[in-house]
């Protein structure tokens, strides 16, 4: 995908796994910002990084659940020590298998190793300037309390991590959580522009919030209940 200002945004998607989704967005100075990591994309991101000169300078994980998280390790190393980012509540499952979860739904239990040091804990809202883009980071209780919904202002893009899919509402693990989400999704729509494009973690991307308000079921009805 062709964006403006001379960004591309390439999807890596696990297509045998949930349609987990990772995006690199790249500048024409070719450096890199990669959004989330499943070890089943990695193999083809470093590939592609690699193939393309590609410098990556930084990687932002929207959640701390294992299918986002546990292919970090093999693309930090291999790719000098990029500075990651990560929402402060979540940071504890980089390195518990049982809080990202992969102790119980995956076969391979992970928590990274003390090779990746160069962690950044998300304690605030924040605004950083990287590769030339305005990427702001916004903390918002929904799949996790540690979630982050990320803002690309030059691109007009949010990646939304497991906060919000394009066509489908995803599944709760924890039912605590639920009004919060409830209120992040509200919040989504009343914070950015229908035109906004949206990158969630699973399954389709790169459609608008208007377009979502009219083919989610869930968010029409979350719209409707306004608090």
């Amino acid at each position: 995908m062709n964006y403006k200002n001379n960004y591309d945004v390439i999807n890596f998607v696990d297509r045998d796994f949930k349609n987990v989704n990772s995006f690199l967005v790249i500048d024409k100075e070719k450096n890199g910002i990669l959004f989330d990591c499943w070890k089943g994309s990695v193999e083809g991101i470093n590939k592609y990084l690699e193939e393309n000169n590609v410098k990556l300078s930084h990687i932002f994980l929207g959640h701390g659940h294992y299918e986002h998280i546990n292919g970090l390790e093999k693309i930090y190393i291999k790719n000098n020590d990029p500075c990651v980012y990560i929402g402060a509540d979540d940071l504890p499952n980089l390195y518990d298998a049982e809080l990202n979860q992969s102790a119980i739904y995956d076969t391979e239990k992970f928590a990274i190793s003390d090779k990746v040091s160069n962690i950044k804990a998300i304690l605030k809202d924040s605004v950083y300037k990287i590769n030339g883009l305005t990427i702001k980071a916004f903390i918002r209780t929904s799949h996790t309390t540690g979630s982050i919904v990320y803002e690309i202002e030059e691109l007009k893009m949010i990646f939304t991590g497991d906060a919000l899919f394009c066509s489908q509402r995803t599944t709760i693990y924890d039912e605590e959580l639920t009004d919060a989400w409830d209120d992040t999704l509200r919040w989504v729509f009343k914070a950015f522009p229908k035109k906004y494009i949206v990158m969630p973690g699973h399954h389709e991307y790169g459609v608008t919030l208007k377009q979502i308000s009219k083919k989610n079921p869930y968010v029409k009805e979350i719209l409707k209940n306004k608090k």
